[in-house]
C-alpha cells in the first residue's frame, strides 16, 4: 500500500509512504519510474510509528514530516536529505514534540517560518512558529483550521476548516505578523487522511476534492422497531453454541 505522495523541490522526485504488513517505509522514488525507489526511513521499535511527508526547507535539504510518536500524540519532525538520485537520509530530528498534536508542518518560502496545526487549545487551530529552531508562537485561525500551506507566490498562508477554505496575510520582517483570516470560498469538499487539497505555484488555482453527495439531504429515515425480539427469533438462543 502506498500513500501521502509529495513532489520533491525539483519536481522529478515523490517522496511516499509505504506499508508492507507491520512495517512502514518512507520512500523516494523518481517521477519517471527510471530507477528504483531508494528507502529513506523505515518504523523501528522506537521512535514515530510512522511519518507523512510534508514540506521541504527552499533548498530541498531538509524535509518536515509529521507522525505518531510512542507515549504522545503527533509531533513534527525534521529529516536532512543529502543527494538527489541516490539521497542519503540523515538521523531524524524532532522539531516540535509536546503532550498535544502537532501536524501538517509546512517550512516557509523564505525558510524562516514552520507553519503547523495543533490541539494544544482542545480543538485543532493553525499556528506559525520559527524555524529551524521553534520559538514564540502566533495563532493564525480562529474558530479552527487544519491543513495549512503556504502561498508559493504570495506572502499569505492558506488552510481548510471543513468545507471552507480560508487566506490569511503575513507580513516576513523582523517580526511575523498576520492578518484575520478571509474566507476565500467553500463547498462539498471532502477531508481525508493526509493532505486533500493544494494550490498551484502561480497561487491562481486551487486543487480540490469534491464530494456533491455532501450536499444531498437525507430524505429517509428508518426506525427498527423491537429490534431485539427480531433478532432473538432469527437466532435462536442456543444456536451458536457447538
Amino acid at each position: 500500500m502506498n500513500l501521502y505522495p509529495h513532489w520533491t523541490p525539483d519536481g522529478r522526485h515523490v517522496v511516499y509512504l509505504k506499508r508492507q504488513e507491520t512495517k512502514w517505509q518512507l520512500l523516494w522514488q523518481a517521477a519517471d519510474v527510471s530507477a528504483e525507489a531508494v528507502e529513506l526511513w523505515s518504523s523501528k521499535l522506537t521512535g514515530p510509528a510512522y511519518l507523512y511527508p510534508m514540506s521541504f526547507s527552499p533548498d530541498g535539504s531538509v524535509m518536515a514530516l509529521f507522525g505518531a510518536s510512542p507515549n504522545r500524540s503527533f509531533d513534527i519532525f525534521l529529516m536532512r536529505v543529502e543527494g538527489i538520485d541516490r539521497p542519503v537520509a540523515k538521523e531524524l530530528e524532532l522539531f516540535l514534540g509536546t503532550p498535544y498534536g502537532e501536524a501538517f508542518g509546512q517550512i516557509s518560502p523564505n525558510g524562516r517560518w514552520m507553519l503547523y496545526a495543533s490541539d494544544q487549545s482542545g480543538r485543532w487551530e493553525i499556528y506559525v512558529t520559527s524555524y529551524p529552531k521553534p520559538g514564540a508562537t502566533y495563532q493564525i485561525s480562529k474558530n479552527g483550521g487544519h491543513k495549512p500551506l503556504w502561498n508559493p507566490s504570495a506572502p499569505e498562508i492558506l488552510y481548510r476548516a471543513g468545507g471552507q477554505v480560508y487566506a490569511v496575510d503575513v507580513t516576513f520582517g523582523s517580526e511575523f505578523r498576520a492578518g484575520e483570516p478571509r474566507l476565500l470560498f467553500e463547498g462539498a469538499y471532502a477531508s481525508v487522511p493526509g493532505f486533500d487539497f493544494d494550490i498551484t505555484p502561480d497561487g491562481q488555482q486551487y486543487l480540490m476534492l469534491e464530494n456533491k453527495d455532501l450536499l444531498k439531504p437525507t430524505t429517509a429515515l428508518t426506525v427498527i422497531t423491537n429490534f431485539f425480539d427480531e433478532l432473538r427469533s432469527r437466532v435462536p438462543s442456543g444456536s451458536g453454541k457447538k
